[in-house]
């Protein structure tokens, strides 16, 4: 690729937030303001309260980082995703399920954005280059 054809319009590096990296950051945010709304309703369980707003601080603290180009978005991000996908089947296993393909996108998704931070070329070129 010739030097001017890296300034053309739309050209995103190796190195370069763009993609399904920023639409992650987007979607941890998301996540980030449904679980703090989440936090507001739920007046009257103590421990809802808490756990969505360990939730919210999670994910917000994930987004963060990753759109500041910080190492420890990515950790924060494969955590949210594992303990997302915990809860999950520990709620499919102690309570059941009667939408089993809603549970399992949602199963499949986590796992594909957990792969994609562990073995992405862009993940590891922005947060994991020689600096």
């Amino acid at each position: 690729m010739s030097e001017t054809d890296k300034f053309a319009v739309g050209y995103l590096g190796p190195a370069e937030l763009g993609g399904w990296l920023l639409f992650l950051i987007i979607v941890l945010s998301f996540d980030a303001l449904l679980y703090l709304l989440g936090a507001i309703a739920a007046r009257h369980s103590y421990i809802l309260i808490v756990w969505r707003l360990l939730l919210a601080a999670l994910t917000a603290s994930a987004a963060y980082f990753l759109a500041i180009r910080n190492r420890k978005g990515v950790l924060l991000a494969k955590l949210y995703f594992a303990i997302y996908l915990v809860v999950t089947l520990v709620g499919v296993a102690r309570l059941g399920t009667t939408n089993v393909l809603r549970t399992s996108l949602t199963c499949a998704v986590t796992i594909c954005y957990y792969s994609y931070l562990a073995r992405s070329s862009r993940v590891k070129a922005i947060y994991f280059s020689g600096s």
